[in-house]
C-alpha cells in the first residue's frame, strides 16, 4: 500500500514539472492520494485488529489447553482415588469373607476336635485291651471265646447306635417339617382372620348402606305421602302462600311450584307465589345474563311478590333496577336506602287481598350485603343496621296494621348463620324485637326449617328448590292453619314454565358445555365444612391460577416475586369441581360473579390483620374466609378474636369489626422465606376484597391510597388459562396442600 502511495506521489510531481496535466487534475490526483492513504490506515487498523483478535484466540486456547490439562490430571487423580478405594473395598471384603469363614467353620473344628479327642481315648482304650488281650493269652481258650463274644457285643451296639443315630435325623426332619406346617397353617389363620376382617367390614358397610337406603326409601315414602295428602286435599275457602329462597339459578326448578300452583288452585285454593331471595346468581344460566334470565322465569312461573337477597347486587345496583324493570311481579323491601335521600329503593311493604283474607308482606334484605358485594358496585345505597333495622321492620308491621292486613308475614332474606348473630341480623334475632309479625318465611342461610330452634314461627326451604314452602290460611278465621316444606322431586311441572327453562338453558350449553380439559381430582365446593372453615384444594387450585396469572402476564418484577401471595374469599367459590371433563360452564358455576383479579401492596402486619379479621369466627363458617396461595400459617381458634372498632367501608359502616391485635393467627413462611411484619408483600386477590368486600377492609384501606390496581383478568378466566398453559388441559394431582394449620 506504501509502495502504491510513492508512485501516485512521483506521478504528481512528473505531471506538475512537465506541465502536461492541469491544476486541477493536479488536485483530483492529490485527494486520490489522500483517499489511498485513508485506506491503507483503516486496512492497517483491520489488520492490528485481527492481529488482536489472533492473539486473544491464541490465549483463550492456551487457558483451555491448561484446562484440559488441569482436567486430565483431575482425571487422573480421581482415577487413583477410585482404584484406591477399588482396592480398600476388595481388602475389607476379603477380611469379611475370612471373619466370616472363621466364624462359620469354628464350630465344625470344634467338632473335628472334640471327635479326635474321642478318638485319642477310643485308641487308648484298643491299647489297653490289648494289653489285656496279651496278659489274657496264657488263659484259657474259652477266655479268648469271651473275649470274642464281648467283641461281637460290642460291634452289635455299635451298629445299634448308628441306626439310633439315623433315626434322630428323621425325627429331627420330621420336627421341621411339623414346624413349617405348623407356620403355615398360623399364616393361613393370619389370612383367613383377615379375611374375616374384611368381610365383616363389607358387611358393616352394606349394612349401614342397606340403613341409608331404607332411611332414603321412608323419606321418600314419607315426601310421597305428604305430596300426596297435599296434592288431594279440599282447598275452598283457603288461600296457600307457596314460597322459594335461594333458588340460585336453579332455572327448571320453577316448573314445580307453578304445577303445584296450578294443582292447589283446581283444588279450590287461592294461591300466592313468593320468593325470599338470591334468584340472581348461582349457575351459569343466570350469571353470563346477569340475573335477568332470574326474573324472565318469575315472570313465567307467575310469582306475585319478591323480596331482594344479597346477591341481587352481585352486578351492582343499577343492573338490578334494570332487571327489576322488566318483572311482572311486586318486588318489596324495606332496609335498602338510596345515599342521596335516604327513601327505599322499593316499597318496603305491600297487601295482597284476594277478597277473602288480606296478607300483609315486607321486605328485609340483610345488612351483610354491604360487605357481600364488590362495595363498588353499590355505592349509590345503605342498609340500615342494628336497632335501625329492627325499627324499620317496626314500621313496616305498623303501617301494615293500620292499612288493614289481616296477618303480617315477613318475606326475609336474613338466615340463621351464626355468623350473623353478632350482630343481631338473623332472622330470630329480628322476630325477637319486632311485635307484630305472624309468619316469617326466610332465606340467605340456606336452611331447611319449619320453625326456628325455639320454635319461633320461620321457615326455609334451603336452596335450589329442595323443598317448597307450603302455608295454609282459613280466609273465614283468617289464621295460618298450618305450614310445611314439600319435597320438590316427583311433583307435576307446568309445561309453560319447563319449557321457558330448557330454552334457556338449551342455548347457555350449547355456548360453554364443551369441555377443554379434565381432572382426576375431585375439588372441594362445599361451603362448611369446606371453603368457609378451612383450607381446600379447589381454593388452592384458585389461588394458584390467580398468582400464575399476573406472574406469567409480566405484572410483577422478578425482585418481587418473593413477595407475591394470593388470597380469595371461600365464600365466593360456589360449587364444586367434579372429577372428568371441565367445561366452562363448570368454572362458571364454581366462580358465577364474574369478579376480577386485583393486585394491592401491603405490610406484613395488614396481611396479618386481613387473616385475624377474616378468621375472627372460626371453626363457625364465614364468607371471608381465606383460601390462600404462597402462604405458610397458623390459626389458633382456642385464642379469643380481640374485637376492635367496626369497618368502615366507603363512607359505610361494615358489618365486621377489625381486630385490637393479632392473637390467633401467624404467618411461618412466604414463598418459602421467613414472614416479615414490616416487609411490604404484594396480594394478588380479586376486586370483590380490594373494594373492602366481607371482611377485607384492610385491601379497601390499600386500594383506595394508591397501592393497588384490577388487572380486568376475570377470575374464571384466569383459571381456564392456568389449567390449559401451565397444567396442559389435564389436572392430574392435587394442588400442593399444607398451607394452613388450624389449631
Amino acid at each position: 500500500m506504501k509502495k502504491v502511495c510513492i508512485v501516485l506521489a512521483l506521478l504528481l510531481v512528473a505531471a506538475l514539472v512537465f506541465g502536461g496535466v492541469e491544476w486541477n487534475q493536479a488536485k483530483n490526483l492529490q485527494n486520490s492520494l489522500k483517499t489511498a492513504q485513508d485506506e491503507a490506515k483503516s486496512i492497517q487498523g483491520q489488520l492490528d485488529a485481527k492481529v488482536k483478535e489472533l492473539e486473544t484466540a491464541q490465549a483463550d486456547l492456551t487457558t483451555r489447553t491448561q484446562e484440559l490439562t488441569d482436567n486430565t490430571t483431575a482425571l487422573e487423580t480421581a482415577k487413583a482415588e477410585m482404584e484406591k478405594q477399588a482396592a480398600d473395598l476388595q481388602a475389607q471384603l476379603t477380611a469379611e469373607l475370612e471373619e466370616k469363614t472363621k466364624q462359620a467353620l469354628e464350630p465344625v473344628a470344634q467338632e473335628l476336635e472334640n471327635a479326635k479327642a474321642e478318638l485319642d481315648q477310643a485308641k487308648a482304650d484298643l491299647e489297653t485291651v490289648k494289653n489285656e488281650l496279651e496278659q489274657a493269652k496264657a488263659e484259657s481258650e474259652q477266655l479268648k471265646a469271651d473275649l470274642a463274644t464281648a467283641q461281637e457285643e460290642l460291634a452289635e451296639k455299635t451298629r445299634a447306635l448308628e441306626e439310633n443315630t439315623s433315626v434322630l435325623d428323621t425325627v429331627k426332619a420330621e420336627l421341621e417339617q411339623a414346624k413349617a406346617d405348623l407356620e403355615a397353617k398360623i399364616q393361613e389363620f393370619t389370612e383367613n382372620s383377615t379375611a374375616m376382617d374384611t368381610v365383616k367390614a363389607e358387611l358393616e358397610n352394606a349394612k349401614n348402606e342397606l340403613e341409608q337406603n331404607v332411611s332414603a326409601l321412608t323419606s321418600k315414602a314419607a315426601a310421597a305421602a305428604d305430596q300426596i295428602k297435599l296434592l288431594t286435599a279440599n282447598y275452598q275457602g283457603k288461600t296457600v302462600i307457596l314460597h322459594s329462597n335461594d333458588v340460585h339459578g336453579k332455572l327448571d326448578g320453577y316448573a314445580y311450584i307453578a304445577g303445584l300452583r296450578n294443582v292447589l288452585e283446581r283444588a279450590g285454593a287461592n294461591v300466592v307465589l313468593v320468593d325470599a331471595g338470591d334468584f340472581s346468581q348461582g349457575t351459569i344460566y343466570v350469571s353470563v345474563n346477569k340475573g335477568a334470565a332470574g326474573v324472565d322465569m318469575m315472570n313465567t312461573a307467575g310469582y306475585d311478590i319478591v323480596t331482594l337477597g344479597n346477591h341481587e347486587f352481585d352486578y351492582g345496583y343499577a343492573q338490578l333496577m334494570e332487571n327489576l324493570q322488566n318483572a311482572k311481579f311486586q318486588a318489596i323491601c324495606a332496609n335498602v336506602l338510596l345515599r342521596e335521600n335516604g327513601e327505599s329503593i322499593l316499597p318496603g311493604h305491600c297487601i295482597y287481598d284476594n277478597g277473602a283474607v288480606k296478607i300483609g308482606f315486607f321486605g328485609l334484605e340483610t345488612p351483610e350485603t354491604a360487605t357481600k358485594v364488590n362495595p363498588g358496585l353499590i355505592q349509590e345505597i345503605d342498609f340500615t343496621t342494628f336497632d335501625r333495622l329492627y325499627e324499620n321492620a317496626q314500621a313496616q308491621v305498623d303501617a301494615l296494621k293500620e292499612e288493614g292486613a289481616d296477618l303480617v308475614v315477613g318475606l326475609w332474606h336474613l338466615g340463621v348463620d351464626a355468623e350473623s348473630a353478632a350482630n343481631g341480623y338473623r332472622s330470630v334475632d329480628v322476630l325477637a324485637k319486632v311485635n307484630g309479625v305472624d309468619f316469617v318465611i326466610d332465606g340467605h342461610s340456606h336452611t331447611v326449617m319449619t320453625q326456628g330452634e325455639n320454635g319461633e314461627p320461620i321457615q326455609s326451604t334451603g336452596t335450589q328448590f329442595e323443598y317448597i314452602g307450603v302455608v295454609v290460611i282459613d280466609n273465614e278465621t283468617k289464621t295460618i292453619e298450618k305450614n310445611t316444606l314439600v319435597k320438590t322431586e316427583g311433583l307435576p311441572k307446568d309445561s309453560t314454565t319447563e319449557e321457558a327453562a330448557k330454552s334457556i338453558m338449551e342455548a347457555i350449553d350449547a355456548e360453554y358445555s364443551s369441555p377443554f380439559a379434565t381432572s382426576t381430582v375431585d375439588f372441594n365446593g362445599d361451603r362448611a365444612p369446606g371453603n368457609r372453615t378451612q383450607e381446600t384444594n379447589l381454593g388452592d387450585l384458585i389461588t394458584d391460577a390467580m398468582v400464575w396469572c399476573v406472574v406469567d402476564g409480566g405484572s410483577i418484577e422478578e425482585a418481587d416475586l418473593k413477595k407475591v401471595v394470593g388470597i380469595t374469599n371461600g365464600g365466593g367459590i360456589r360449587a364444586a369441581l367434579a372429577a372428568g371433563n371441565i367445561s366452562m360452564k363448570d368454572i362458571n358455576t364454581v366462580l358465577p360473579f364474574g369478579n376480577t383479579v386485583a393486585m394491592i401492596r401491603v405490610t406484613g402486619n395488614e396481611l396479618l390483620e386481613a387473616l385475624e379479621a377474616s378468621t375472627f369466627c372460626t371453626p363457625d363458617a364465614i364468607g371471608g374466609f381465606p383460601q390462600t396461595s404462597g402462604i405458610v400459617w397458623t390459626l389458633d381458634t382456642t385464642k379469643p378474636y380481640d374485637k376492635g372498632d367496626l369497618y368502615v367501608v366507603n363512607g359505610k359502616e361494615s358489618t365486621y369489626y377489625g381486630p385490637k391485635s393479632i392473637q390467633r393467627v401467624s404467618i411461618e413462611s412466604v414463598n418459602g422465606e421467613p414472614f416479615d411484619p414490616e416487609a411490604e408483600y404484594i396480594v394478588v386477590t380479586n376486586n370483590f376484597c380490594a373494594a373492602g368486600g366481607d371482611t377485607y377492609a384492610v385491601f379497601y384501606r390499600a386500594y383506595e391510597a394508591g397501592n393497588g390496581f384490577d388487572t380486568s383478568i376475570a377470575m374464571d378466566v384466569a383459571l381456564v388459562d392456568y389449567i390449559r398453559a401451565q397444567l396442559n388441559s389435564a389436572i392430574t394431582a392435587e394442588p400442593q396442600g399444607g398451607r394452613l394449620t388450624i389449631k
